[in-house]
């Protein structure tokens, strides 16, 4: 009860008019109505050099001022995180993905899977504030087994790749994808609060950066990385946020897939 309470008082402080549509949408269980990009049309979108840039329930915690466990909250992030979606439009370089399945699942479905705490916020944020008159992507499409080896890797395997993620990514995914791509090169970012170190890894990447029509960045460092993919498709450099898809790439496992998503 104590948590719920901090919650919204927290809300409220952040966001007075959402709070009450949060009630609202817990009470009387609102559906949404939005076209999603079927898998065809992303990868027509990531051939003509559009980035990918996916949000979470982590990603809208932190637009209410509410920290996440690997991101403590910031004014500037939470400002960063909402012009993403306030300014997302058709023309954008970017497609602005979400949880298909839980932005659209009912209240009731929601509790059926034990995911209503978790994206009730979510699901209230994305109807009452993002435009609904332009389509988004799926945020989970890099969490199924061999999507981004069948779909993406054909796309860019002959780019310049540059793969920005934590320490212990790059130990792991280092040998098998050096393996995989000619020209790649990799950017550490902390494995904690990523985005107090935004501008030294945006420094990192634009060094890296040979040729920016023929460069893709792949990009796993939660919130900041969101951030990060917005700068760079506003400079031209496709930028494709894969997230905890990382640990699937090149390692097919027929659990993750659950384990995932």
């Amino acid at each position: 009860m104590f948590t719920k309470i901090r919650k919204i008082l927290l809300y409220s402080k952040h966001d007075l008019l959402f709070t009450a549509k949060l009630a609202y949408s817990v009470i009387f269980d609102v559906s949404i109505k939005v076209s999603f990009y079927d898998e065809d049309e992303i990868i027509d979108h990531i051939k003509k050099g559009k980035s990918i840039i996916r949000f979470g329930d982590g990603e809208t915690s932190l637009m209410l001022g509410e920290p996440i466990h690997f991101q403590k909250s910031d004014i500037f992030l939470t400002s960063a995180l909402r012009d993403i979606v306030f300014k997302y439009e058709k023309a954008s370089p970017y497609i602005l993905s979400v949880a298909e399945r839980y932005i659209q699942a009912t209240n009731k479905e929601l509790r059926k899977k034990g995911l209503f705490r978790c994206w009730i916020t979510s699901k209230a944020y994305f109807k009452h504030f993002f435009n609904k008159n332009i389509k988004y992507g799926d945020a989970h499409m890099f969490y199924i087994n061999g999507f981004f080896e069948n779909k993406i890797y054909p796309i860019i395997n002959n780019k310049k790749v540059i793969v920005v993620t934590k320490e212990a990514d790059i130990i792991i995914k280092k040998p098998i994808m050096s393996k995989m791509f000619s020209n790649i090169a990799w950017v550490k970012a902390p494995e904690k609060d990523s985005y107090s170190s935004l501008l030294s890894i945006l420094e990192n990447v634009m060094t890296a950066v040979d040729n920016k029509e023929n460069t893709t960045v792949l990009i796993s460092t939660g919130p900041m990385g969101k951030v990060l993919a917005h700068n760079l498709s506003s400079r031209g450099i496709q930028s494709i946020d894969i997230g905890h898809g990382i640990v699937t790439l090149f390692q097919k496992d027929d659990q993750l897939e659950k384990v995932l998503v």
